[in-house]
């Protein structure tokens, strides 16, 4: 009896087992100019919902790195009503 009394004055031996999490860890993270890359490779027309989707902080100087990187990307711009509907389309690569 005297063992388990020893055990509750012990705080970490009262301690419910821990759960050990894992996570995943890429081994290189993509930077936000590649997701958005990749997801113009992806697809003939991006919209601009799913570039904000990518959640990349200002896109479009992402973009703009793009263009000045040699990619050659189209933008076009519609009005709906009172709305401006973006949409991008990657034309060719770096020369």
């Amino acid at each position: 009896m005297a063992r388990d009394n020893a055990a509750l004055r012990d705080p970490v031996a009262c301690e419910p087992a821990r759960q050990t999490r894992i996570r995943f860890v890429p081994e290189k993270r993509q930077s936000q100019q590649d997701r958005i890359l990749a997801l113009l490779q992806s697809k003939e027309w991006v919209t601009l919902p799913e570039i904000l989707n990518l959640r990349i902080a200002s896109f479009t100087r992402r973009i703009t790195s793009l263009r000045r990187a040699g990619w050659v990307i189209e933008t076009e711009v519609t009005q709906v009503g009172r709305e401006r509907h973006s949409r991008y389309k990657l034309i060719s690569g770096p020369a």
